[in-house]
């Protein structure tokens, strides 16, 4: 709340930091037709659950939207804490010191930090990856498996679609610790229930997704593809770059923050 109070960063949707209410209205649709000519609405449908919810009910308050903003990074980071030190815990690390300092590094890693700020939903899902695999940890070994699965599930399911790559990511996790348990009926459970909770869990995006692809250009093969990313980068370039970088002036280094009586 002391880093820059009273502006907004631009962290990914900006709109819906400033009019929460009306970005998830037109989320709704796949054509968003304010503006001159309209737009196809790139996975706005994401931000449906959970953050455009939290922005939503900031704004019912009536809470300054900066300071909604500084809620939800810092629900982020907590989540990521909270969680790595439960997983900590139940794989029988015992002492007090060790389980929060583990969730202090996982929650205070340089990627976590970095990133919050800028797009704070690219770190939602690394938040949550140890809410997926606390629940199989504890079914492979007590409690009801199918229970375990639907709650890893429904971790899942709170990750959200805007990223279905980062969501994917935290699939693995879940997957490598169900593979390396020993055979038996326990894991056998968790292994039929599990993909199908975490299917029905994620189709609240996935339609929307597919959609999207239905009628979106494949936008993804000029800006992400591995070709677009690294073969313009050679060492030439790369030097250039870092000549070039040294002689820019300090100032533009500096975060851009956005008034939030200007965007207003």
């Amino acid at each position: 709340m002391t880093q820059s109070p009273g502006l907004l960063v631009p962290d990914t949707k900006l709109d819906l930091a400033i009019a929460p209410i009306d970005f998830l209205r037109r989320a709704a649709h796949l054509w968003d037709a304010e503006g001159a000519f309209g737009q196809l609405q790139n996975r706005a449908y994401g931000y449906l659950w959970p953050m455009g919810p939290f922005f939503a009910l900031g704004s019912l308050l009536e809470v300054d939207g900066w300071v909604v903003q500084r809620l939800w990074m810092g629900s982020v980071v907590c989540v990521a804490f909270v969680g790595a030190a439960k997983v900590t815990r139940e794989l029988g690390v015992r002492s007090d010191l060790a389980c929060p300092v583990a969730g202090f590094a996982f929650a205070l890693s340089p990627r976590m930090l970095s990133v919050v700020g800028p797009s704070s939903i690219e770190m939602w899902p690394s938040a949550l990856a140890p809410w997926v695999l606390l629940p199989l940890i504890i079914g492979a070994d007590r409690g009801s498996p199918r229970r375990a699965a639907g709650l890893s599930a429904l971790a899942v399911a709170m990750v959200g679609g805007v990223n279905a790559a980062a969501t994917a990511a935290v699939l693995p996790l879940g997957a490598l610790w169900l593979l390396t348990r020993a055979a038996g009926q326990r894991r056998r459970s968790m292994m039929i229930w599990w993909p199908v909770f975490t299917l029905l869990g994620t189709l609240w995006w996935l339609v929307p997704l597919f959609l999207l692809g239905s009628y979106s250009p494949p936008f993804l093969d000029f800006i992400e593809s591995a070709g677009v990313t690294t073969f313009p980068t050679t060492v030439m370039d790369a030097s250039a770059g870092r000549r070039t970088g040294s002689r820019t002036s300090t100032r533009s280094h500096q975060p851009r923050w956005t008034s939030c009586a200007s965007t207003t």
